[in-house]
């Protein structure tokens, strides 16, 4: 009947999805509104409520399971990225260690960047604080710290090696250390191409 005019089809598509909203939003109200709202006789979008929109009974509180490792990050900085990077790198060479990586916003403080490990031993240690170092960690210092804490015996492999061509553990790796290189190379200085 409504083949022929388009726009009644339309019109009664738009009330059956109005009709669809308010049978939707009458479910998701509690008992007192839905009779308010509904009528004051019982109808069965009450019962449909009382199964979809009521709280649970009682709520467990929320358990730290340890170790447990806190990335604090500042929101209004959009630090999100990078704490969940870290996150990921830690979560995956510590993969048997960690019980939980927690990303944990704050849009407080401003330019906040902390890792915390908590564990049952020796409680909450602060791992990293960006205010005290004064720049991000990188992951290799990062896993360094945090194996330092759980586990110092935990061999992480090639971000263990102290030194490397006779050079300070604190020098390698750097940018100017590699720049080192490459002007050395240049001018010949790097090893010499058997013949």
């Amino acid at each position: 009947r409504y083949a022929s005019c388009p726009l009644a089809a339309l019109f009664c598509f738009r009330l059956a999805m109005r009709l669809a909203a308010f049978i939707c939003l009458a479910s998701c109200l509690s008992e007192s509104q839905a009779s308010f709202v509904c009528s004051p006789t019982k109808t069965p979008f009450r019962t449909l409520s009382q199964r979809r929109c009521d709280p649970p009974q009682q709520q467990q509180p929320q358990l730290v399971r340890t170790p447990s490792l806190g990335i604090e990050y500042c929101s209004r900085c959009n630090w999100m990225l990078r704490s969940a990077w870290l996150g990921q790198e830690l979560l995956t060479t510590f993969n048997a260690s960690l019980a939980e990586v927690r990303l944990l916003p704050n849009a407080v403080e401003a330019g906040v960047f902390n890792v915390t490990l908590t564990t049952e031993g020796a409680g909450s240690v602060l791992v990293w604080n960006r205010a005290e170092e004064g720049r991000f960690p990188e992951a290799k210092e990062l896993k360094q710290r945090v194996r330092d804490v759980l586990d110092p015996d935990f061999s992480l492999g090639h971000s263990d090696v102290a030194q490397r061509l006779g050079e300070p553990a604190s020098e390698t790796g750097t940018a100017r250390v590699a720049l080192e290189r490459l002007v050395s190379l240049f001018r010949g200085e790097g090893r010499r191409r058997r013949r």
